[in-house]
C-alpha cells in the first residue's frame, strides 16, 4: 500500500494542532487545547539567559510531544561558550526579536499550513519574513513531525542533546543559525547595522520531476573548463551550488556535503517542512537563501572557517544572493546492493538513473 502525502503541512498556529496543558500555562479547564495558545503563553514569559531559553525548549517539547526527546546539553553548552557580553546581547536585542518574528505566524500563513510540494504543486514561494518565521519555529522545535515516512527532523532538536556525533560541525551549524539571527535583529556587526530583512526578495523551493519520452530528442553540448576560483561561494552570482543530497533531503549531525550546505544556509532549512522524499526523477531548486557562514573541510575535519558574518562573506553585495541557486540531486544508496553481481553502478538502469537526474538538474537553470 502506498502512502498517500496530504497537500498541506500544518504549522503550530493550526487549530488543528491541540494537546494537554500540561504545565497549566492557561489554567484551563479543557483536556485539550491548542497548542498554539500555549506557545503564545510559553513565549510571553521574560527571559534573560540560557538556563530560561533552556527551560522553554523543555517545556515546549513535552508540551508538543508528551515527554523530553532531548536533554538540550550541548546547546547549554554551546550557550555558556558564547561568554557574557555575547549572551546578554542575544537575550536583550535579538531573543526578543524571534519572539515577535514566530508570534507572527497567523497572519505570515494565514491558511495556518504550509504548501508541499508535489508533482502537481511544485513550487513554493515564500517571502524572507516568512522563511525567517519558519527558522524560528525550527529553533524552538514548536514545529510537529512531517506527514511523510522520512529520516529527517522537521527542526533543530537533533543539534542539541549531549550525545553529538560530530560536535565540531554541529557547533557550526548552530553558530550560523544565531549568526542568522543576530542579522534578523540587526546586531550581527553593531548596533546600527538593518536588519536582514530589510533586502527583501522571495525565497523560492521548487520540485523538478523529469518526464522522459521515447521520443524525446537528444542534443550534443560543447563541455568547457571553468576555473572556480571562490569555492566558500559557489552558487553566486550566476551560477549554481550542487549539493549531493539525500533522498530525505535536509540538515544533520555530521559534515556531509549536503548538511554543510544547508547548516551554514538558515534559510534553506526550512526544505525539510516542504519536500517529501526524493524520487528518481526529482530533484530539488531552491533559490535566494543566503549562507550565514562558511565551513571548511569535510566529514571529522569539517570546522567553521570564521564566526563573523562580516568577515566569513565580506564583500558580497546583499542583493548578490537572490540569485544563488542551490541544486538538490541524489544519487543511488549503492550499499543496499550486491557487489558480488557486479559494480552496482553499472548494474541495468543504475547508469541511465543517475544521468537523468544530473539532466534533471543541470537543466532546471
Amino acid at each position: 500500500m502506498s502512502f498517500q502525502i496530504p497537500a498541506r503541512y500544518p504549522l503550530p498556529c493550526s487549530p488543528s494542532l491541540v494537546c494537554q496543558d500540561r504545565f497549566d500555562l492557561l489554567e484551563a479547564d479543557a483536556w485539550d487545547v491548542p497548542f498554539w495558545s500555549i506557545l503564545k503563553k510559553a513565549l510571553s514569559l521574560k527571559i534573560t539567559d540560557s538556563h530560561g531559553l533552556i527551560d522553554l525548549l523543555q517545556t515546549i517539547d513535552v508540551t508538543l510531544r508528551g515527554c523530553a526527546t532531548t536533554d538540550h546539553g550541548f546547546l547549554q553548552t554551546f550557550l555558556r561558550g558564547m561568554g557574557e557580553a555575547a549572551e546578554g546581547q542575544f537575550f536583550n536585542r535579538v531573543w526578543p526579536v524571534l519572539v515577535e518574528i514566530a508570534l507572527e505566524m497567523p497572519s505570515l500563513f494565514p491558511e495556518f499550513s504550509l504548501p508541499i510540494l508535489s508533482e502537481q504543486h511544485d513550487q513554493v514561494t515564500l517571502s524572507r519574513r516568512q522563511v525567517a518565521c519558519l527558522v524560528v519555529h525550527q529553533f524552538l522545535c514548536s514545529l510537529p513531525s512531517q506527514p511523510w515516512p522520512t529520516d529527517s527532523s522537521p527542526d533543530f532538536r537533533i543539534w542539541y542533546s549531549t550525545d553529538i556525533r560530530h560536535p565540531k560541525a554541529v557547533a557550526a551549524y548552530i553558530s550560523s543559525v544565531f549568526t542568522y539571527f543576530g542579522r534578523l535583529a540587526g546586531s550581527s556587526h553593531g548596533s546600527d547595522s538593518p536588519s536582514l530583512l530589510s533586502a527583501e526578495w522571495p525565497i523560492i523551493f521548487r520540485l523538478r520531476t523529469l518526464r522522459v519520452h521515447k521520443s524525446a530528442i537528444l542534443h550534443t553540448l560543447p563541455m568547457g573548463s571553468y576555473h572556480l576560483d571562490k569555492p566558500a561561494l559557489l552558487g553566486i552570482p550566476d551560477g549554481a551550488c550542487i549539493v549531493s543530497a539525500n533522498k530525505n533531503v535536509g540538515f544533520g549531525q555530521s559534515a556531509t556535503q549536503e548538511e554543510m550546505h544547508v547548516g551554514s544556509t538558515p534559510e534553506s532549512c526550512p526544505i525539510v517542512l516542504l519536500t517529501p522524499t526524493l524520487q528518481d526523477t526529482q530533484i530539488l531548486v531552491v533559490q535566494g537563501a543566503e549562507a550565514m557562514t562558511v565551513v571548511e573541510g569535510y566529514g571529522r575535519e569539517a570546522r567553521l572557517l570564521e564566526t563573523s558574518y562580516k568577515d566569513s562573506l565580506h564583500g558580497v553585495h546583499p542583493h548578490t544572493w537572490q540569485r544563488r541557486v542551490m541544486l538538490f540531486m541524489d544519487a543511488l544508496e549503492f550499499d543496499m546492493y550486491d557487489s558480488s553481481e557486479g559494480v552496482p553502478d553499472l548494474l541495468p538502469g543504475h547508469t541511465d538513473r543517475e544521468l537523468l537526474k544530473a539532466y534533471n538538474a543541470f537543466s532546471s537553470q
